[in-house]
């Protein structure tokens, strides 16, 4: 954000400008399937790569798959597969809640209660240091002990970690378009509390934290071909 106006937040690192049109349209003229040029490595070709490279001498094989070109050259444009929908996570305000007014020279503060009930506390603290249009949120939910306390069985534990296995999967749909636009959120059962935490622009973080909310409250771990990979690449 040192780097570039408040405009150019988004774009400023990642936009290309200075774009020939007709470069752009020649480049993408050649992107056909005459042009291609496919590499497959396996062990399987053992005994059919009979060329051998300048340099270290490893085989390969080189061959026309006419009839594969013929195919992908006549085939039929796929009705569903579009462009992507528009991001909704995209922000539009870079307005600062608070002023960086705060000496550097002296160390911060901590948060202050502002709500306390039976049930939840809230803590807020203004960023006065580094004058960013960003915030942080976190969220720690208490649960029984026997589920993330002191009473944590090995199966406990292990269903835990199968349940944020299948979270982070299901939340891809909001996770990867929240993090294009500079959002991210992660989940940690802690012993004491399952804890969220989000941060990301302040215009849309709010709507990125209810999504986020209600795919978790609906989320179920029931699909049992998902579980097997899980245990195969989280568990054992």
């Amino acid at each position: 954000m040192q780097d570039f106006p408040p405009r150019l937040y988004l774009s400023g690192p990642s936009r290309i400008r200075d774009i020939d049109p007709k470069a752009v349209k020649a480049l993408f003229a050649q992107l056909t399937p005459q042009n291609v040029f496919v590499t497959q490595v396996s062990q399987t070709f053992e005994g059919k790569a009979k060329n051998a490279e300048k340099w270290y001498k490893t085989k390969y094989a080189a061959e026309a798959q006419e009839l594969v070109l013929r195919k992908w050259r006549d085939a039929r444009s796929l009705a569903n597969v579009t462009l992507p929908a528009p991001n909704p996570f995209i922000p539009s305000d870079f307005s600062l809640r608070a002023a960086a007014t705060e000496d550097l020279n002296q160390y911060p503060g901590g948060p202050c209660l502002v709500e306390e009930a039976a049930k939840w506390r809230v803590h807020y603290k203004p960023d006065r240091r580094y004058g960013k249009p960003k915030a942080y949120a976190f969220f720690n939910i208490k649960q029984p002990n026997s589920i993330f306390g002191t009473s944590t069985s090995p199966r406990t534990s292990v269903l835990a970690r199968l349940y944020r296995a299948s979270l982070s999967d299901a939340l891809n749909e909001f996770t990867y378009d929240a993090a294009v636009a500079g959002l991210g959120c992660s989940l940690d059962l802690t012993p004491k509390a399952a804890r969220l935490s989000f941060s990301g622009y302040n215009s849309k973080l709010p709507a990125f934290v209810d999504s986020i909310v209600r795919a978790i409250a609906s989320h179920r771990p029931d699909d049992e071909q998902k579980l097997e990979r899980y245990y195969d690449s989280r568990i054992i």
